[in-house]
């Protein structure tokens, strides 16, 4: 299984700097908040008047036969009964909507930093751990909120009343009540450290069992194909076995506990009651003192049985508070409009004016925010490593002038698609600089960089739904009329009518329902649309066949008549129409040249083109 993030803290001072933060995250409900430490506060207040109701109508109206007084006492009693159910259902309530509002704003800040990570956070993570991150441990903090502190406050403060009335009432029956109390405690400690340890192996038996499903679920072709299904379902087997066994180890901690608590309960009320009969036989203690003590200790010994149950939802949350904030505080891509949201308020920090566009055959009249056609690109002594010490790329040196299409070939491994990610700003360069029209690429605001680059990866990503949403993804600036112009002028009208129901096809699950080409060509109308200054395709013709390709062809020669492309391509029969092709080999860049002037210096390119030629010859003879 690949490494999720880090171990939360769990010292003290890592504990108080979550609740510190949890805290800090209420604060826009604060009205919540008050009012649930409000209704905690009445309901520990009002925890004994219901026994000195029940002890006052024992030893008056009870003892003296007086049922008109009697029946008063018992309607009293039950209003106060209906008052404390009303209470409590409006803490219980109130409780649960401060925390799912709090984990509501959790769970969008993760989303939020989750999409801006760099691709080298999840090169190290499981999807499927991350995904339950953001659903196992938000619903931790949610019954955090529910289960935990808040709560646990309110029993806190209804046993300190509760022992201050039992005190003041009998100091001896009091104690003869809390003998068992030291066996409680200790019994309430164990069930805690037991079922700590219980949820906790639960928890991660649950992100490792979600990782293993999105990763066989993600790949279910391949299984197949090499006859994996006897062994994945032993693996799932194992997987599913480890948390069950898990689950079933804290189920047998609460049998143990609940009912041994149950007995310790009935052992006190049995002490109380046995030196209490004795005390009301010598006539030091009247009959009405003794049952409302009866009410008493179920009033204390009830929140104390789910006091540890409680304190492990704390402690949980608290964990999963911990890892929540660990994952928002790693270091991701600045935020990328203008604006810094903090605590539900916008402060505006930078104002960004879009690049405008000069009119052009292939634009639109009602186009007014697009970035100017053409853009100068130059890289300047650029050196890259994944991992220190180890350079991916030496020294790349290019000057590429406004509207001029450059082509990048070379074996596989030679850096090719690591450059094009490095002018997006997926990677940052370890030395060297990117300018773009004299700026550094690093000081240009993210929305704006990918708005004048695009890059179309190796792998096409879709998303579920039809191939126009797929185009569009979610941009209210581009509509289904600037698609279908666009898709026109880059002469790719015949795949949009060649789709069952053209740009309104459903695309499947992950682009299922496309073929490789189709995917392809749906990638890259979906990066002309948006008209960029400079556009990078990563081997756009690796999975077509020579029609997908010629029609791929026509639509990047159609779109470039004064912007750039750089073409990364494995065919370089391709390549021909390009200004200039860098010849790449081990990250560095060993020729540069037309494509005549490559083959006439008879290098490394001109060995790379003859074997692409011999292997063509071989696959049409």
């Amino acid at each position: 299984m690949k490494i999720t993030v880090g171990e939360a803290q769990t010292s003290a001072a890592g504990t108080l700097k979550s609740l510190g933060r949890l805290f800090g995250e209420m604060k826009p409900y604060g009205f919540l908040l008050s009012g649930t430490f409000v209704l905690a506060i009445v309901l520990a207040g009002t925890a004994p008047i219901r026994p000195w109701l029940i002890q006052e109508a024992v030893d008056g109206p009870m003892t003296h036969k007086d049922l008109d007084q009697l029946a008063q006492y018992g309607w009293i009693i039950l209003a106060l009964l209906l008052a404390e159910s009303g209470l409590r259902y409006l803490f219980g309530y109130w409780s649960v909507q401060l925390g799912q509002s709090v984990v509501k704003d959790l769970r969008r800040k993760l989303f939020e930093h989750l999409n801006r990570y760099r691709p080298s956070f999840y090169e190290s993570r499981s999807v499927g751990a991350l995904g339950s991150r953001v659903i196992n441990d938000l619903e931790a903090i949610a019954e955090l909120f529910a289960q935990g502190f808040l709560t646990m406050v309110g029993d806190v403060l209804q046993l300190i009343v509760i022992l201050s009335v039992m005190f003041y009432t009998d100091v001896r029956l009091t104690l003869v009540s809390l003998l068992v109390m030291p066996l409680l405690l200790w019994i309430t400690w164990w069930f805690k450290e037991k079922v700590h340890g219980s949820f906790t192996e639960v928890r991660s038996r649950t992100s490792s069992l979600n990782a293993f499903l999105q990763e066989r679920l993600s790949n279910l072709q391949l299984i197949p194909l090499f006859h994996r299904e006897e062994a994945e379902k032993n693996d799932f087997r194992k997987e599913n076995e480890q948390l069950a066994r898990a689950h079933l180890d804290g189920v047998w901690y609460y049998s143990v506990y609940f009912p041994v608590v149950e007995v310790l309960t009935v052992l006190a009320m049995g002490l109380m009651v046995w030196y209490g009969a004795l005390r009301v036989q010598e006539g030091g203690l009247s009959i009405g003192i003794l049952v409302a003590f009866l009410v008493y200790i179920n009033q204390l010994f009830r929140p104390l049985r789910l006091l540890a149950d409680k304190f492990n939802s704390l402690q949980m949350g608290i964990i999963a508070s911990s890892r929540v904030f660990q994952l928002i505080d790693m270091k991701a891509w600045p935020v990328e409009n203008n604006f810094i949201q903090e605590n539900g308020k916008a402060e505006n920090i930078q104002e960004v004016k879009p690049f405008k566009i000069e009119k052009s055959s292939i634009g639109l009249a009602g186009d007014t925010t697009c970035s100017s056609m053409g853009i100068d690109l130059k890289i300047h002594d650029l050196n890259f490593s994944y991992h220190p010490g180890i350079e991916v790329l030496h020294d790349i040196r290019l000057h590429m002038k406004p509207g001029e299409v450059w082509a990048v070939v070379g074996s596989s491994g030679s850096g090719k698609s690591t450059l094009a990610q490095l002018l997006v700003r997926f990677y940052e360069p370890s030395s060297g600089i990117i300018l773009l029209d004299n700026v550094l690429h690093s000081e240009m605001p993210l929305h704006q960089l990918r708005h004048r680059v695009i890059y179309v990866p190796q792998e096409v990503i879709f998303f579920s739904g039809t191939v126009l949403d797929n185009i569009i993804l979610h941009d209210s600036t581009i509509t289904m009329e600037i698609v279908e112009k666009r898709v026109k002028e880059f002469n790719l009208l015949d795949f949009a009518e060649s789709l069952p129901q053209g740009l309104m096809t459903p695309v499947g699950e992950r682009g299922s329902g496309l073929s490789a080409g189709q995917r392809q060509l749906v990638a890259l109308i979906r990066a002309l649309v948006r008209q960029p200054d400079l556009l990078i395709l990563d081997e756009a013709t690796a999975s077509v066949d020579s029609a997908t390709e010629s029609q791929v062809q026509k639509g990047i020669q159609a779109f470039v008549q004064g912007r750039n492309a750089l073409l990364i391509a494995h065919r370089i029969s391709t390549l021909r129409f390009a200004h200039r092709i860098l010849v790449m080999k081990d990250g560095r860049i060993v020729e540069e040249g037309t494509h005549a002037e490559l083959l006439a210096l008879g290098g490394y390119f001109s060995k790379l083109s003859q074997t692409q030629h011999l292997g063509d010859w071989l696959v049409t003879s």
